[in-house]
């Protein structure tokens, strides 16, 4: 075989930039096995440390249609399902070996490669794999045939796979072992997927032991030496924060809130913050920025206004 050439005869990009006339033939020269079709330079693996280095122009050179196909079928690949366990769950879905596309789109390697009309696309140009229930599922032309898997019965020969009277094929099995489902469990009309996660409204609910850092949060948002309508306030939005208000829920403790005396209205600073604002406030600033419940100053006047949370809650049920 011939030596392939060192990654250290590769001119680096940065030093001498290739003239914009250079035809994409030129940008292979800088890869070893540059006389290769594509797809064998993608998978080589002693190149991709070479690509790497060649990117901007490796990539608009091999199109992004070939780099996609050339992914997807690394993992519907012999060589990689042999130790893929997480594929091959997948694939014990069903009979037909088929993933979901969506589930291989999630993959970190794919996220480059979207958006999924994109993909679909180039799927369809792959020789290799097939995309099936309305481009939902993409599945290998050639089963899939483990090694340590046990071949089928007789009666699961095909009847192409008969010549002359001998069995030369038998049906194509997997490693026996768990399955993952592909297709998302259908819903009752009008629930949808977060509203069968736990609310914290449950009989059983039970919150967790306090950490010492909550401990110490809890501390300063509820300062003796604040005002009451200050930690009231504060407690109603740490409480909201704990739980998972649905619409029903939410509707019913709004109207227990303002039976009580607690007012609701708009965000103290309107829009909701951001992700990245949320990280950089301190545990207060961050509750009163999402809070949407107020209690009046006015009903602090002990002559008017007393606390009875059993009294507030007999009175409302």
């Amino acid at each position: 075989m011939a030596a392939t050439t060192e990654p250290e005869a590769v001119v680096s990009p940065k030093d001498e930039p290739l003239p914009e006339s250079t035809s994409s033939s030129g940008v292979l020269e800088y890869l070893p096995l540059a006389d290769k079709p594509a797809d064998s330079i993608i998978n080589n693996a002693d190149t991709r440390a070479i690509c790497r280095q060649v990117r901007p122009y490796f990539c608009s050179s091999l199109s992004k249609t070939h780099l996609t196909i050339s992914q997807v079928e690394y993992y519907f690949s012999d060589e990689n399902l042999r130790h893929d366990d997480y594929l091959l769950k997948c694939m014990r879905d069903n009979d037909q070996q088929a993933v979901s596309l969506s589930r291989i789109i999630s993959f970190n390697r794919m996220k480059q490669w979207k958006p999924k009309s994109r993909i679909v696309a180039a799927l369809k140009q792959s020789s290799k794999l097939d995309l099936i229930e309305n481009n939902k599922l993409v599945k290998r032309k050639v089963p899939f045939i483990h090694p340590d898997a046990a071949l089928g019965d007789s009666k699961d020969v095909d009847d192409d796979s008969v010549d002359g009277g001998v069995a030369n094929a038998a049906k194509p099995k997997l490693t026996p072992g768990p399955s993952l489902p592909q297709k998302k469990k259908e819903l009752p009309p009008g629930v949808t997927k977060n509203m069968l996660k736990p609310t914290g409204f449950e009989d059983n609910y039970a919150e967790g032991p306090v950490k010492p850092e909550e401990a110490s949060v809890d501390q300063q948002l509820y300062d003796p030496d604040k005002p009451f309508i200050e930690r009231i306030e504060l407690a109603i939005q740490r409480f909201k924060q704990k739980r998972r208000m649905h619409e029903m829920y939410s509707r019913v403790f709004g109207k227990f809130m303002l039976y009580g005396g607690v007012e609701s209205g708009p965000r103290m600073f309107g829009a909701k913050p951001s992700p990245a604002e949320m990280k950089e406030m301190e545990a207060e600033e961050l509750t009163r920025a999402l809070a949407t419940h107020h209690v009046p100053w006015s009903r602090q006047d002990e002559q008017q206004w007393v606390v009875d949370f059993d009294g507030v809650a007999k009175g409302f049920l």
